[in-house]
């Protein structure tokens, strides 16, 4: 417990579920970052990892304890120099298949999709893939993603900037100067349903960014030509040089396309 004279600033807020004269509680620091309450006996009664501040570390899990309810999501600081809770967090919103969303306050700001085994849907560009090995639990009583760092030469770290961006950082042992490997979330193409329903957004810098999928037009084309693209587009009635000659049954396809949100999708648990 952390205290002034009056008030107190910060609680493990233990006092309630611990019986101090049974036995010893010792605090230790691990050597992964993680500060740690035990009992004499080894078992551990609270740590730091359940409650990150805005970074996540090696060995640490981001996401859900789904018995008790603890949610493990690491939140930005209300600016550079204030590390009171800012308004962007990183988390994995369990809804649906889980996924991995960047939030401002309750509403989506960037998916980094949901985990196909390998990587994240709508972010699999990883630069330190092979520096780091990374799992992804889901099960009837955990969902979580957690890394580990196989090298000791490099040491790396995940950060939320107080705009929102997700940081990937890394230290080395030629360099003690931090380094940003990328920054998630920069682009506008990232911000979260920014063109719509049916329509698609360019990250090559093309303008506009956003266009309609083809068979489709802007709900409202004024507000599409002035680049206010969040009301999406429409289907129009059946066009030959789309659909063909009354031909319906086949599909269109689209390449390095970010695949769609999962948090209203049905799955099959078997596979």
């Amino acid at each position: 417990m952390v205290q002034t004279a009056n008030d107190t600033i910060w609680s493990s807020n233990m006092s309630n579920k611990v019986m101090y004269n049974s036995y010893s509680i010792i605090a230790q620091l691990l050597d992964t970052g993680n500060l740690v309450l035990k009992t004499g006996k080894g078992d551990i009664l609270w740590q730091s990892f359940d409650y990150p501040c805005d970074t996540l570390l090696p060995g640490m899990k981001l996401g859900w304890n789904l018995v008790t309810g603890l949610n493990r999501f690491v939140t930005s600081w209300k600016s550079a120099d204030d590390p009171a809770k800012g308004e962007y967090s990183v988390k994995i919103d369990k809804r649906g298949f889980p996924q991995l969303v960047i939030m401002k306050g309750s509403v989506n700001k960037f998916r980094m999709g949901s985990w196909n085994g390998l990587g994240f849907t709508g972010y699999p560009t990883q630069q330190l893939k092979r520096k780091q090995r990374y799992k992804f639990v889901f099960n009837e009583k955990e969902v979580y993603h957690q890394y580990e760092v196989l090298y000791s030469s490099v040491v790396s770290i995940y950060s939320v900037s107080t705009s929102g961006n997700l940081q990937a950082l890394a230290w080395t042992s030629k360099k003690s100067n931090r380094i940003v490997i990328f920054t998630g979330g920069e682009d506008s193409c990232d911000n979260y349903a920014m063109c719509g329903a049916n329509s698609v957004c360019n990250m090559e810098g093309n303008i506009p960014r956003c266009e309609c999928l083809k068979g489709y037009v802007p709900r409202f084309p004024e507000q599409w030509n002035m680049s206010y693209w969040s009301s999406g587009c429409v289907c129009v009635e059946r066009i030959e040089s789309i659909c063909g000659d009354n031909d319906l049954s086949g599909f269109l396809k689209y390449s390095e396309m970010k695949l769609p949100d999962t948090s209203s999708a049905w799955y099959n648990k078997t596979i």
